[in-house]
């Protein structure tokens, strides 16, 4: 038989020792702990302890999550989501955000006006910018979002991450000029109708999933040639260059680069066009377990070249990431044909 509960537990369950707990904590901290719930979660919780009664009105990251307003099957309550979004916003303090994490789901059909949809959203974020976020992500499910260039305006924003979103012509244009600070750019599952990608100031591209590229499978790499880290996902389709097709910028100041399994196909055909491309390049990291197909079909940047060598002079590490023997094996070969020293190759698989 069970005996009591001890003394210890009996404290710890009492509600009104765990409330003076709660309100003990120092302001900062619970702004650090609430900065990590979604948007909904905290103002609940906030209303919970008069003390911080109006906490969540200076928060300084925030979580607008549309999942807090799923139904028991799943189904996002759209309307009390853009309502809650719309209200937390206008009571809050003129604070600065450090962080926006907006989380939407845009469900097409009859009844449904997108263009509201896109409105709401892109207030949000120009809400976010106007008050110095310096982190915004964007996770769409559903329809695509489409952004407006035009919100994207902030001299303090440094990270960018896009998920599920149509990027019209002039948005590339308009990060350049209206985000002179942006360092990091994340694009996934977007649709591009723009011209070019282009940053001086951008340090690490990231594009993953299958993106769709509208004017003729270009690559959009000649606007990034100045940044010093790129990691390149392509998860598209197998894409065929002509031969000595010149779709690679030379990245002058690149000196960190991860790419996947895609570039080793076709005889190390993309692996050798970003290293001849890359003079300045330290280290190179080379995941090659990551899937290699999508949907099935090979995913690929493949073409001829002319000529095959390259020179890594300032290149001090390859980590390569490859759980198949034979082939970690022909990339080590690759490399110590290419004049790369055999104690700068190392096999990171554990």
């Amino acid at each position: 038989m069970a005996g009591p509960p001890s003394s210890k537990r009996q404290r710890t369950a009492d509600p009104a020792l765990a409330t003076s707990r709660i309100e003990g904590l120092t302001t900062d901290l619970l702004l650090r702990v609430m900065s990590n719930l979604d948007a909904r979660l905290a103002v609940q919780i906030c209303v919970l302890f008069p003390c911080f009664r109006d906490l969540w009105r200076s928060l300084p990251c925030i979580n607008a999550t549309c999942e807090e307003f799923e139904d028991d099957e799943g189904i996002v309550n759209e309307v009390s989501f853009k309502a809650f979004i719309n209200r937390f916003l206008a009571r809050r303090e003129s604070v600065g955000i450090d962080r926006f994490r907006l989380c939407y789901s845009i469900v097409g059909g009859p009844g449904t006006d997108l263009e509201a949809c896109y409105v709401d959203a892109n207030d949000w974020i120009r809400h976010a910018l106007e008050h110095d976020a310096r982190i915004v992500e964007l996770e769409n499910h559903s329809e695509p979002l489409e952004l407006d260039p035009d919100v994207f305006t902030s001299k303090c924003l440094e990270t960018l991450h896009i998920g599920n979103a149509t990027l019209v012509e002039g948005f590339f244009e308009q990060l350049e000029h209206g985000c002179p600070g942006l360092k990091d750019l994340v694009l996934t599952n977007c649709m591009i109708t723009d011209h070019e990608i282009s940053s001086p100031t951008l340090e690490l591209l990231t594009v993953q999933e299958e993106l769709g590229f509208v004017h003729d499978d270009r690559l959009f790499l000649k606007g990034l040639s100045g940044v010093t880290r790129l990691t390149f996902y392509y998860g598209h389709r197998k894409l065929t260059m002509e031969k000595d097709y010149q779709w690679c910028p030379k990245f002058s100041n690149l000196t960190d680069l991860i790419l996947e399994g895609w570039c080793v196909h076709e005889d190390f055909y993309a692996l050798i066009v970003f290293l001849q491309n890359s003079p300045n390049l330290k280290k190179l990291t080379l995941e090659l377990d990551k899937p290699r197909l999508h949907q099935g079909k090979l995913c690929a940047i493949v073409g001829e070249l002319e000529e095959r060598s390259f020179t890594c002079d300032q290149l001090e590490i390859v980590n390569i990431i490859c759980s198949e023997k034979a082939l970690l094996a022909k990339v080590k070969q690759f490399l110590l044909d290419g004049g790369v020293e055999l104690e700068k190759i190392h096999d990171c698989r554990n």
